[in-house]
């Protein structure tokens, strides 16, 4: 795969398929959370009647539970290193089987394309089953050569009707996005393009661009970014724009700072991102969350919320590395191998699980945002982040972000 992970179809979801039904029950542009946070601080937002189901709330602390609960927990303990390596690994998924704690509604902020510049990758959405890379050459030839980004081809899994397409220049976007029918019934202005199989002929296939500058958004320059009060955010949205996320969170949260959607070396969104707050009663508030419904006019996606992580001594022995997170808030602390078991063998804890950060790619933090990889053994949080601005150029210095990349 070019770029490290890319969308998936899950991503752009309703995108393809709205449900008129639902879209009926979103005209209002109001956000709404479950009551589990309206108990930490009830002027967040107001909750809808019919979403006081407070079985769905129990147990704050532990967020992280699964939709039918389970009759015994499984300990983690004595665990040898790659199993529970394997478990960090399938947290990074668990936005597909957890419910959400909290519900947001409302309406995106608009997005304009017409003079800011595009990322060189688009998403095709929808395409045919039996598109070979031929029919696409083929198809967008008048734009001049292409790549083909085709996730899950190279592991030999059947295509799932969805591509990127990687051109040489922006000037190739600008053309092809003017040789597309817009649809406007939806309010969203989405972009259509005609392509043909051996099956299926002048298939109007969706073209999703992206626009660099929705990468990033400041809600307060020139303010210092704590990575202690930052969380990573993942499974997002692939038509999320960081301002979107920040409204989001500050809707829900209150206390953001700045927010930002990771990318590829295209600039182009890889489903995850930032949000950084100014207080720590924010920042705990959305990690407590863990999981948050998304639910607007042009889709509903649920996404997952962890404590942004570094690369980090061991909190118990300060001695060794710390890879593994334990985000329940009875530990909320790194440790290394040793101390994991050390401290997870009581009762208590033994089922606690750990996440930890994916550091085989590296990705862009914000758009053209710098991405400093902190190697450096690092005890505490709070270092030198900033924002600041060149000309017209934002720039975000933050440590490595910590990639549960989806």
């Amino acid at each position: 795969m070019i770029g490290g992970p890319s969308l998936s179809l899950a991503d752009f979801g309703d995108v393809f398929k709205p449900d008129s039904r639902e879209e009926r029950c979103l005209k209002a542009p109001r956000a709404t959370i479950g009551p589990c946070l309206a108990e930490l601080d009830p002027a967040v937002a107001q909750a809808s009647p019919f979403e006081q189901d407070f079985g769905n709330f129990t147990n704050l602390l532990s967020p992280l539970r699964k939709s039918q609960p389970t009759p015994m927990k499984q300990a983690l303990y004595g665990m040898d290193a790659l199993s529970l390596e394997n478990v960090a690994k399938m947290h990074r998924s668990s936005a597909s089987h957890h419910d959400a704690t909290c519900t947001w509604r409302g309406q995106l902020p608009p997005r304009s394309h017409s003079s800011k510049t595009l990322s060189v990758k688009v998403f095709l959405g929808g395409v045919p089953w039996d598109i070979t890379e031929q029919n696409l050459i083929q198809a967008f030839r008048p734009f001049g050569p292409i790549r083909i980004e085709w996730p899950g081809k190279d592991m030999s899994c059947v295509p799932k009707g969805y591509l990127y397409i990687i051109f040489d220049n922006e000037k190739q976007v600008r053309n092809l996005l003017l040789s597309c029918t817009q649809d406007f019934g939806s309010g969203s202005g989405a972009w259509y393009y005609k392509i043909s199989s051996k099956r299926m002929r002048n298939k109007e296939v969706q073209v999703i661009p992206w626009v660099i500058a929705d990468s990033t958004y400041v809600r307060c320059p020139a303010t210092r970014l704590d990575s202690g009060k930052t969380v990573f955010v993942g499974a997002l949205h692939g038509m999320l724009s960081a301002e979107a996320l920040a409204n989001i969170f500050q809707d829900l949260f209150k206390g953001v700072v700045y927010a930002g959607i990771d990318t590829d070396k295209y600039k182009y969104p890889i489903g995850s991102g930032r949000v950084v707050f100014n207080n720590h009663h924010s920042y705990m508030k959305a990690v407590s969350a863990a999981f948050i419904e998304i639910k607007t006019t042009k889709f509903t996606k649920k996404i997952q919320v962890d404590p942004y992580l570094e690369d980090a001594l061991c909190s118990h022995c300060n001695l060794r590395q710390g890879p593994y997170y334990c985000r329940d808030l009875d530990c909320f602390k790194y440790y290394c191998r040793s101390c994991w078991d050390t401290q997870h063998i009581i009762d208590s804890m033994c089922h606690h699980r750990p996440i930890m950060r994916n550091s085989r790619n590296s990705v862009s933090c914000g758009g053209g945002g710098n991405n400093n990889n902190n190697n450096g053994h690092s005890k505490g949080h709070g270092g030198n982040n900033h924002i600041t601005r060149g000309g017209d150029n934002l720039v975000v210095t933050m440590p490595h972000m910590s990639p549960f990349e989806l």
